[in-house]
């Protein structure tokens, strides 16, 4: 079989695959269009007969074949394959790290501009202390100069923050933090079901981050990608430093981060900036 073949082969499995799937669902409608029809008819021979246990008999039928005719199933996919595809990602930001040096701690900038509204940058420096030019931070690229070199890339968690935001009709750059704090944690546990409980604390310069059992949790036994996890945080925490850093119109940086494998407990503490340059901080980071 040569790879023509074996191409076709491929790409008919595909479509018979979501063939299936399409056949499966116009099935499960047809069904509660049947059941439907049949509730219907059951209230009205017990309408003229004034018989009161058809009735009770064909509103329940109502009832489930108006479920099934309105019901849309959802797609997953495997978790590892996901987690998985993410991991590509930090395998990338990890790469150019090394490569160029960058040695700074990786800083959450919300510009002050229209691109700032929905987006937040993530900046990497070669050190900790560094001048920031605002005119091209809507810019994603490695900035290299005589001695600087900062790298500016779309944070692991950007894609999360906004599907957040247009599921809650609002922009997180409008928020104030405390209204912030209050439908975050609603959105991760009970919208998107990203994690089974999270607690969100704000401390003046700081915001206190604990989230149980996140779906992301799996990325941190990779031991390779330990520094970058505790340093940008998984795509979830990754999407609360935005929202914070677009919530307080300040840069943000994770402070300390701590996950203990045993009660699936992510420990983080953001720390807001005034300014970039000031960093200066005691930096506690584990995975245990």
């Amino acid at each position: 079989m040569d790879a023509s073949e074996t191409e076709e082969n491929l790409t008919n499995e595909g479509f018979n695959r979501s063939n299936t799937k399409i056949i499966k669902n116009l099935r499960v409608k047809n069904i509660g269009y049947v059941l439907f029809i049949i509730g219907i008819l059951l209230c009205a021979i017990s309408i003229d007969y004034n018989n009161n246990i058809l009735a009770l008999i064909g509103t329940p039928i109502i009832f489930w074949g108006a479920l099934l005719v309105y019901f849309k199933p959802r797609n997953y996919i495997s978790k590892d394959v996901a987690l998985e595809t993410v991991s590509n990602y930090y395998h990338l930001i990890n790469g150019l790290i090394e490569e160029f040096d960058l040695n700074g701690r990786p800083v959450y900038y919300t510009p002050s501009n229209i691109f700032g509204l929905r987006n937040t940058v993530l900046l990497i420096h070669n050190s900790n202390e560094f001048e920031l030019d605002i005119g091209d931070i809507s810019t994603y690229a490695l900035k290299m100069g005589n001695s600087d070199r900062v790298l500016k890339v779309i944070p692991p968690g950007q894609s999360l923050s906004q599907k957040i935001e247009e599921k809650l009709a609002t922009k997180f750059s409008s928020l104030d933090i405390l209204d912030f704090q209050g439908i975050i944690e609603t959105a991760i546990v009970d919208d998107f079901e990203l994690a089974k409980g999270v607690r969100f604390d704000v401390e003046e310069a700081y915001v206190n981050l604990e989230v149980v059992d996140s779906i992301f949790s799996g990325l941190y036994n990779d031991s390779d990608l330990g520094d970058i996890y505790r340093s940008i945080g998984s795509p979830l925490i990754s999407s609360i430093a935005c929202g914070v850093s677009r919530s307080k119109h300040k840069p943000v940086i994770i402070d300390s981060f701590m996950y203990e494998k045993d009660e699936g407990k992510t420990i983080v503490r953001f720390k807001i900036l005034d300014e970039i340059d000031s960093m200066s901080s005691n930096n506690t980071n584990q995975l245990s």
